[in-house]
């Protein structure tokens, strides 16, 4: 499906769920800077090119596996703990448009929820960049089991809200939000990702309104 330029939310839509990097936040330079950083801990340089883009939409332990030699990862890990969570906050931008959205949809009566691989942290980045407040959950990696693209986030969401997937909308930008949207049931949006497989593709939040 080609990309839009007015959506609007069906009737019987009562959620949309939302991935955090992304999605409601630019974080791009703040991932690289948070997993180079552990990668200098343990004396290593710069990730690569393939290794960002796997970092971005993996849980921070999975990425962590991935980056660091065995050998290290217990040493990686004390960096992690210790990180101050300041370096990165002014590296973060919301995404344009995203505020006035929560708003629009929270206005309308619909529940609004995070699913993220990201973890507690995401309070605290939404919270500094006034995105916290209109969403009635977020669920983080810590929360649940598995990550995405496992659906344990969007099933916990799903339970809590007491709502089917067909009452929701998942609004994701990488292929792990789309596997996830469909391992849950839930209609995927693709938001600035046009290479996605999705029901809809959002070029901009502006163009997403209420039923």
């Amino acid at each position: 499906m080609g990309t839009m330029s007015h959506i609007t939310l069906s009737s019987c839509t009562r959620a949309v769920i939302f991935d955090c990097d992304g999605v409601l936040i630019d974080s791009w330079n703040a991932a690289l800077h948070f997993f180079n950083s552990m990668r200098r801990a343990v004396g290593l340089g710069p990730m690569s090119s393939e290794e960002e883009q796997a970092c971005f939409v993996r849980t921070i332990s999975e990425s962590l596996d991935m980056i660091i030699p065995a050998p290290r990862r217990a040493e990686a890990e004390q960096a992690w703990k210790s990180f101050d969570l300041a370096e990165i906050l002014d590296l973060i931008r919301p995404h344009e448009g995203i505020a006035e959205l929560l708003g629009r949809l929270r206005g309308a009566g619909l529940l609004l929820a995070v699913s993220t691989n990201g973890g507690q942290e995401q309070h605290t980045i939404l919270e500094h960049h006034g995105l916290r407040a209109p969403f009635h959950r977020i669920v983080t990696a810590d929360d649940v089991e598995r990550g995405k693209p496992w659906p344990d986030g969007p099933n916990l969401i799903l339970e809590e809200f007491d709502l089917t997937p067909d009452q929701t909308v998942f609004v994701g930008d990488s292929a792990v939000d789309a596997e996830t949207a469909r391992n849950a049931g839930i209609p995927f949006w693709a938001y600035a990702n046009p290479d996605l497989a999705a029901q809809v593709h959002i070029r901009c939040f502006a163009d997403i309104h209420p039923a």
